[in-house]
């Protein structure tokens, strides 16, 4: 009896992991240059793509560390691109060009969804840096 007990906690506890991972596929990729005019970032950026949190939730990260805000200012817009359709966030960056976002978006379970995002001046829409990088090339994720 004491046998069985044992094995069904440990199925259980399986079967919960297994449900709390089958929403963990997070993508980081680094934010690139979108063209020469803007120099890179010497901290580093990237974007996290997840959906940890249920099948239809998608989380994005956004993080820029040490951007010329001689060039870019300290606002920019962040336009995250979901299945043909853009939508603008605003991010502001400190003084040494740093800064992080936050984005939480509800997208249709079930379906594998193309993502990326892109950063612009403020207002200017003057693309800076893109992730992925190269111009057509998006983050596939299933939300199954």
């Amino acid at each position: 009896m004491r046998k069985v007990g044992i094995i069904t906690l440990v199925l259980v506890l399986l079967l919960g992991l297994g449900a709390m991972s089958a929403y963990a596929k997070a993508q980081k990729v680094d934010l690139e240059p979108y063209t020469s005019n803007y120099p890179d970032l010497t901290g580093g950026g990237f974007v996290i793509f997840n959906n940890s949190s249920g099948p239809n939730n998608l989380e994005v990260t956004i993080s820029v560390k040490k951007a010329d805000t001689s060039i870019s200012g300290t606002e920019l817009d962040i336009w995250l691109y979901v299945d043909g359709s853009y939508t603008k966030y605003p991010m502001t960056l400190n003084a040494v060009g740093n800064g992080n976002l936050h984005i939480n978006v509800s997208v249709e379970p079930g379906i594998t969804h193309e993502l990326f995002v892109v950063l612009t001046e403020a207002g200017k829409g003057a693309n800076m840096f893109r992730a992925p990088g190269a111009t057509g090339s998006y983050i596939e994720m299933d939300f199954k």
